[in-house]
């Protein structure tokens, strides 16, 4: 994940960075990128989530 931050922004650290996630997405995966964000110096951090509809598959 960090090699991806990276390759995307390269050293514009104050680009934001929106991070989206369902119930489904396991919290630690959502901590990680925040704390890769936090390392590499980003400093504007959204976070985004989306319920996920009873019914649909997963």
């Amino acid at each position: 994940i960090r090699a991806a931050f990276e390759e995307a922004a390269g050293d514009q650290r104050s680009l934001p960075v929106l991070l989206r996630a369902d119930a489904l997405t396991p919290h630690h995966f959502v901590v990680t990128a925040m704390d890769v964000t936090g390392e590499l110096g980003f400093t504007r951090l959204s976070i985004a989530t989306e319920q996920v509809n009873e019914g649909s598959p997963e």
